[in-house]
């Protein structure tokens, strides 16, 4: 078995081993994947194992520590289980922080059985788990339109679509937002702009200064995806119009089957989606961090398989001796059983 990094241009034998939005991320920066290739009885390579994660964004930080990154999937094929990929995985994982000098990393799991065994595996990596709560909604642009707030009578006159804004201006305010967010520091990558779409984009521009922000983009399976949204808490109409605006010009520009994800971990997020679309219950999640450094979860590979080793070689011993013995009592005439 071995590990490879996934790009696009690799990625196709793997895309069954994971949820399609996902592998669509794989196109957007700070969204890496590592993929296991094993050969089969005929001798050809088959992908049996994949890792996903990405640099954390600033809601998905521990207050503790920084550079976290977000392992947002591991899955390994049902026919090549209990052979070590996963651990492989994670051994790759762990060199790739090793080397990125990244102190600490968090995942999320369903609080339900099936994913008992994750955390469990999770755990010899290091990993601790805790309950909370977050929203994850995904619903086709004609359910959202649906939703009271959009029926309100809301002035939209100051809200331009980002297109139509001055590049500099907007830079500007964005450098300035960077100052104290994190997803704001992301997003100057030009790569993540290659899927901001800037007609559904909008911002609020008040005297030649931008004011509030509402970024979306659409991901290569065209669901719709909002990334960020900045605006004055006191001010909810400036945040309605944004929303309603970018609403009314996605009603313009795409099918009304196409799909919404809206997605809430930090608490801002989640209260206002609360707000917007009450009456939506959160999920109740396992939020998993290890603060250990990276060396620290090889040491505990390291450890687990040298532990596995010595048990393998005192079973080995003992099935030795047995058949020792049986050889003993069978050349003095007794019966044994092995």
């Amino acid at each position: 078995m071995r590990v490879i990094n996934l790009t696009q241009e690799n990625i196709q034998p793997f895309v069954q081993l994971a949820p399609l939005e996902l592998i669509d991320e794989l196109a957007d920066a700070f969204h890496f994947g590592l993929g296991a290739v094993a050969e089969t009885e005929d001798g050809t390579a088959a992908a049996v194992g994949i890792l996903l994660y990405d640099v954390s964004e600033e809601e998905y930080q521990s207050s503790d520590t920084g550079n976290d990154v977000w392992l947002k999937w591991l899955y390994v094929a049902q026919d090549y289980r209990q052979q070590g990929i996963a651990n492989g995985l994670m051994e790759t994982f762990s060199e790739l922080l090793n080397e990125s000098g990244i102190s600490s990393a968090a995942c999320e799991a369903p609080a339900l059985a099936e994913a008992d065994l994750l955390c469990e595996f999770l755990e010899q990596w290091g990993f601790t788990f805790s309950y909370q709560k977050k929203y994850e909604l995904t619903m086709t642009l004609e359910e959202l339109l649906t939703y009271p707030f959009f029926e309100e009578t809301v002035d939209a006159g100051d809200v331009r679509p980002i297109r139509v804004l001055s590049g500099l201006q907007l830079r500007k305010k964005l450098e300035q937002l960077a100052v104290h967010n994190q997803r704001m520091r992301e997003l100057s990558d030009p790569e993540e702009w290659e899927w901001i779409d800037p007609d559904i984009s909008c911002a609020i521009e008040k005297g030649g200064q931008i004011q509030s922000v509402f970024l979306v983009r659409q991901r290569v399976s065209g669901v719709l995806e909002p990334v960020f949204l900045y605006g004055s808490r006191e001010n909810k109409k400036e945040i309605l119009a944004l929303l309603r605006f970018a609403a009314v010009q996605a009603h313009l520009n795409d099918p009304m089957d196409t799909p919404v994800r809206l997605s809430g971990r930090s608490e801002a997020a989640a209260r206002l989606i609360g707000w917007l679309f009450v009456g939506q219950e959160p999920l109740v999640v396992r939020y998993g961090e290890a603060v250990a450094m990276a060396e620290q979860f090889r040491k505990l590979w390291d450890i687990d398989r040298q532990l596995l080793v010595l048990e393998q070689l005192e079973e080995q011993l003992t099935w030795e001796r047995l058949i020792e013995q049986a050889k003993d009592y069978e050349d003095k005439g007794e019966s044994s059983y092995v």
